[in-house]
This record gives structure tokens, sequence and C-alpha cells, in this order.
């Protein structure tokens, strides 16, 4: 039996990144994750690991107690 995954709605997170001047390739770097794979997170195609997380909070000034609504947003 296939699960269906879950999408998220990671546009708080894009105007976040673009607000701190980060793009798919700064935010891979920092993060030490391809370009690609990045992407793929972004668009729901896989899902963030705990550690990236905190680690994109950390560069983008995210607080840990808004992470819900920056990375757990369902879409509309």
């Amino acid at each position: 039996m296939e699960t269906e995954r879950i999408k998220f709605d990671y546009s708080l997170l894009k105007q976040k990144m673009i607000e701190n001047r980060y793009n798919i390739t700064t935010l891979s770097r920092d993060l030490s994750i391809g370009r690609i794979t990045l992407g793929y997170k972004l668009n729901s195609d896989t899902y963030f690991t705990q550690n990236q997380i905190c680690k994109i909070c950390d560069l983008l000034g995210i607080e840990y107690r808004e992470i819900p609504n920056y990375f757990f947003r369902e879409p509309v």
C-alpha cells in the first residue's frame, strides 16, 4: 500500500529567503546540500531534516517557535 506524500506550502520560507538575499544556490551551499536537492525539498518532493530546518532558521533569522509557519504550512 502506497502512502500519499504530504505537500507543504513553502511560500513564506521562499519569501524569507528573498528578504535575506538567499536563493537556491546560496542557501544550498550554506546547508552543504546540492542545489537540486534543495529544489526538491522546496517543491515538497522530499522533506527537510530537523537539522536542516534548524540551520535554515539560524541563517534566515526565523525563530524556532515560528517553524510550523515556515515548514509545515498546508496549501490552501
